[in-house]
């Protein structure tokens, strides 16, 4: 939310991932870095190979967007997966600066949960559900007894 109130612009966050992972998320390319941590978006991929990926900057899902994206989701084509694709209708704002300003990515730096996927969702659940005070200790030992079962 500081990134959007300074720059008044629709603001993506991002992670770093591997290379040979960037196939799971939308893929950002970078322009002018305004800071260590904010950088313009030239444009954004979903879901690339790793050989046509951009970079290494991954969307996080953590969106402050503007009301010009309405317009671009209406102007989005069916992209991956036979969907529209939000990723492609902020790709149209970064083309398109007469749609509205320009679109900035912001690098997250807390722990990225991909819930994308059942693992990454049950992951997170479980790390966070740990982290609780009054759920660590019951989900622990429930987490102990299937494990022990062999399930």
């Amino acid at each position: 939310m500081s990134v959007f109130r300074l720059c008044r612009s629709p603001v993506v966050a991002c992670h770093r991932v591997p290379l040979k992972e960037v196939s799971k998320y939308g893929v950002i390319r970078p322009g002018r870095w305004v800071s260590r941590i904010v950088a313009m978006v030239n444009s954004l991929i979903e879901k690339p190979a790793a050989d046509q990926a951009p970079s290494d900057m991954v969307l996080t899902g953590r969106y402050v967007l503007t009301p010009e994206i309405f317009d671009a989701l209406e102007d989005t084509a069916p992209g991956s997966g036979g969907e529209i694709q939000l990723t492609d209708a902020l790709s149209l704002l970064c083309k398109d600066t007469r749609r509205g300003a320009p679109v900035y990515a912001c690098l997250f730096e807390g722990k990225p949960y991909h819930v994308g996927d059942p693992v990454g969702l049950l992951t997170a659940s479980i790390e966070l559900a740990l982290a609780r005070d009054d759920l660590k200790e019951h989900l622990a030992e429930r987490l102990s007894d299937i494990l022990k079962r062999g399930l």
